[in-house]
């Protein structure tokens, strides 16, 4: 048998955050999902990632928004992720090195996230997947999380300016 996904409250946050700033009933959502209406006193807490995602695709859909995923990803940051993960981020000597080591730990964050690098030529892609999710709607809102999240470790090794 395997484990229920997690992820961490932390990604919760701009969803909620978007909804109630919309001046939507965020709490009561929240509940209906059974996930914690004090999100920011648990931001390092887990989660089950599929409520997670349906509040999300629930808060999307009463407030009319076309793509909640987007403007939620946008309000994270690199200071967003974990202890550890920054930690390892930080010490990291290089850039590659640092993607090699967000796909060693990215389960840190969701624990069913799974990421890897492929070398071609000169360049390395790097990608991600969410494992036992087939058949999962709505993965779009984590997708775009996993999106910035690469975003977010170039820039905090390259600069602000630099764009993967």
């Amino acid at each position: 048998m395997s484990g229920i996904p997690l992820t961490r409250c932390q990604f919760v946050i701009p969803f909620a955050d978007i909804h109630n700033e919309l001046g939507a009933p965020t709490a009561t959502l929240l509940s209906k999902f059974s996930l914690p209406t004090a999100l920011q006193e648990k931001a390092d807490h887990y989660v089950p990632i599929l409520p997670a995602i349906l509040f999300a695709q629930a808060a999307q859909r009463s407030q009319g928004i076309t793509d909640i995923g987007f403007p939620a990803s946008r309000r994270l940051q690199f200071c967003h992720r974990s202890d550890k993960l920054r930690t390892i981020i930080s010490y990291s000597p290089t850039l590659y090195v640092a993607l090699q080591q967000v796909c060693k730990w990215a389960s840190l964050e969701d624990t069913n996230l799974y990421m890897w690098l492929e070398r071609r030529d000169d360049r390395v892609r790097i990608f991600s997947k969410l494992g036992g999710t087939a058949g999962m709607l709505h993965l779009e809102h984590s997708q775009w999380l996993q999106n910035v999240f690469v975003v977010h470790i170039v820039r905090q090794l390259a600069g602000s300016s630099g764009l993967p």
